[in-house]
């Protein structure tokens, strides 16, 4: 059974062609920057990880190494002014508040 169907070009250069592969795939995307071997893009994230990102980043990558998934995330945040620079957006003189997130694809068994 298939999580997804792979098109070409889906991770760059690097094609997975097992489950496993696919899972240490994104564990190379979250990793990229540190890492001479890059996967570009994932079926779900065309763009860079974004700085919020790095927040939760030994997370990630410990969770795609036992077996997740993970497709999208976020820091618990608890009033942070909406102009930082990391987690902020909207208006000036607000407050970031929410809840830690990730959302992923598991195995059944």
């Amino acid at each position: 059974m298939y999580v997804f169907v792979m098109k070409d070009e889906m991770f760059g250069k690097l094609q997975p062609t097992t489950v496993k592969m696919t899972h240490w795939s994104c564990v190379l995307f979250l990793q990229s920057p540190a890492l001479l071997v890059q996967v570009e893009r994932t079926p779900w994230c065309d763009d860079f990880i974004s700085p919020e990102t790095n927040l939760l980043l030994p997370a990630l990558i410990d969770a795609n190494h036992h077996g997740f998934l993970t497709i999208n995330s976020q820091p618990r945040v608890n009033a942070v002014p909406s102009t930082d620079p990391v987690v902020g957006w909207g208006n000036p003189g607000g407050y970031i508040f929410q809840k830690v997130q990730v959302i992923f694809y598991s195995k059944c068994k």
